[in-house]
């Protein structure tokens, strides 16, 4: 069944288990899925200049349509950071 499982990612359990991944990225976000299962939103390499997202750090400043978007000033702030980062 669906609910069982994370929809979106992986979680961070699941992530820390596998030693490849474990030592290669470190977990920086995560996030709950619709039927409220953590994932992992946000890695960053330790050796490496790579920073993965399962998210879209844009939706806040630039999309209008969902009532789930947060519009916040901190949630503008979130998304001039990565964009400061990248």
């Amino acid at each position: 069944m669906l609910q069982d499982v994370c929809v979106y990612g992986i979680s961070p359990e699941r992530m820390q288990a596998n030693q490849e991944l474990a030592k290669f990225f470190k977990i920086l976000t995560t996030s709950v899925d619709e039927y409220n299962k953590v994932y992992v939103s946000t890695v960053q390499a330790y050796n490496y200049h790579v920073t993965a997202f399962q998210w879209h750090p844009e939706k806040n400043a630039f999309e209008w349509g969902p009532k789930a978007i947060p519009h916040t000033e901190d949630a503008i702030r979130v998304t001039q950071q990565v964009v400061n980062f990248l």
